[in-house]
């Protein structure tokens, strides 16, 4: 009973205690790492993927937007958007095409837009851009 009572073994019984402690920790973050990888990284412009599948046979479509497309201040949606719907050519700010992506700051400039070239909503994503379609007058 003399053991259990000197100091040696409360220190003993906690240092084993938080060796535990840690290395459950330890378990729980190497498990998350581990799953995290096997997660496939964000490729740049996948927000605009799904887009693609309504432009089945289009070889260009307009990238429509209010925003400033400067070197220094764009945001590189227009490149992305070029990158994931290859091999169609987007071209910036064409409202002739029949399809558009728009891209604006302004919810009121999307809809003003659209208005102005008679298009409906095709798609959009979570980022508020939107594929929009337009009647072409067919001669």
């Amino acid at each position: 009973m003399k053991k259990f009572l000197n100091l040696k073994a409360p220190i003993i019984f906690l240092s084993i205690g938080l060796i535990g402690y840690s290395g459950f920790f330890l378990f729980v973050y190497i498990m998350s790492q581990v799953i995290g990888q096997k997660e496939p990284p964000l490729e740049p412009g996948s927000q605009f993927a799904h887009f693609a599948e309504h432009l089945e046979g289009q070889t260009h479509i307009g990238f429509l937007t209010d925003k400033d497309m400067s070197a220094e201040n764009n945001d590189g949606f227009f490149s992305q958007t070029q990158y994931i719907l290859a091999p169609v050519i987007v071209e910036l700010n064409v409202p002739k095409h029949e399809y558009s992506v728009v891209d604006y700051t302004n919810y009121k400039h999307l809809l003003y837009t659209m208005r102005l070239l008679k298009a409906k909503r095709i798609a959009h994503n979570e980022y508020g851009q939107a594929l929009v379609q337009r009647k072409l007058n067919k001669k």
